[in-house]
This record gives C-alpha cells, sequence and structure tokens, in this order.
C-alpha cells in the first residue's frame, strides 16, 4: 500500500515540476520529488521488488544533491548571452 503511496505522490511532485515559473520553487518541487523517488525505491526493498526500482534509486540518490546545492555542474545557460540579458 505505501509503496503505491510512494509513487502516485512522486509522480504528482514531477508533474507539479513542469509548472514552476521560478528557479526557487522548481528546486524545492524538485527535492520533494527526489525525496519521494528514493523513499518509493526504499520501500520497493520492503516489498521485494527493489531489483527493478534500483535504477529509480541510483538516479535520484544523484539528482537529490544536484537540486541541494542549486547547480547542475554549470553556469546558467543565459550567462554571456546578449538575448538573455534583454529577454
Amino acid at each position: 500500500m505505501w509503496i503505491v503511496v510512494a509513487a502516485w505522490v512522486a509522480s504528482i511532485l514531477v508533474f507539479c515540476a513542469f509548472f514552476m515559473k521560478t528557479m526557487i520553487p522548481l528546486r524545492i518541487v524538485g527535492i520533494a520529488s527526489n525525496a519521494a523517488f528514493i523513499a518509493y525505491a526504499l520501500l520497493g526493498l520492503h516489498y521485494g521488488v527493489f531489483g527493478r526500482v534500483y535504477p529509480i534509486l541510483v538516479l535520484h540518490s544523484y539528482l537529490l544533491p544536484l537540486n541541494v546545492s542549486g547547480s547542475s555542474g554549470g553556469s546558467s545557460p543565459c550567462a554571456g548571452s546578449e538575448r538573455c540579458r534583454h529577454g
């Protein structure tokens, strides 16, 4: 039961992320989504389906620190762009 709840919560959070218009709310929803997917994967261990959800655990375990740090490892896509300055 809880694994299904975790899956739905995680999925809804990803869906909500597509509607974020600024970076801070996007990061917050991203962090919540990562946490929900990690919970889903760990519940998979409890319910005996961990082998199927292991890639989800690995992916979101790597994405969580990126969302927390607020950086994807590079500068802004608009850095140095004339188009973005006058946008």
